[in-house]
């Protein structure tokens, strides 16, 4: 199932698909984000590092949240680097 199918299946039910997540689906969790692989992945490996409060842009982050963020997109991309050499 493509990705924007989902979402539209979720905008008319005005439902939130990440705000019950479970602990087993996470890779990683921080105080203000999650890591889980995508459920409509684009490519292998697809990731999403998703906030766990509701922002419209990434522009309403606060600074620790970016700084988080930043660390988590880090410690992804050097393990997917480790992975594809």
């Amino acid at each position: 199932m493509k990705y924007i199918t989902i979402v539209k299946k979720n905008e008319k039910k005005q439902y939130c698909p990440f705000c019950h997540e479970k602990k087993e689906h996470m890779l990683q969790e921080g105080k203000y984000f999650f890591v889980i692989p995508a459920r409509a992945p684009y490519s292998k490996d697809h990731i999403l590092i998703i906030p766990k409060r509701h922002v419209n842009t990434l522009l309403t982050l606060s600074h620790a949240e970016l700084l988080e963020m930043h660390k988590l997109i880090d410690i992804r991309a050097k393990k997917l680097h480790t992975k594809y050499k």
